[in-house]
């Protein structure tokens, strides 16, 4: 689980979470997962971060 850090943020709008990351370094790269818990049961989604790098 994502610790509270200044490197990201989330963000809430309405009832929409989001994961906001300003910057991102190829290590970050990976798969992430939001998974939400409530009486009512759980539900969850996952999304892979690809880090692409131009070469100068």
């Amino acid at each position: 689980m994502l610790q509270d850090c200044e490197d990201y943020q989330y963000i809430e709008r309405g009832e929409t979470y989001c994961l906001y990351l300003p910057e991102t370094f190829p290590e970050d790269e990976g798969e992430y997962m939001c998974k939400a818990v409530n009486s009512r049961g759980t539900a969850a989604s996952t999304c892979i971060l690809t880090i692409e790098t131009e070469d100068y």
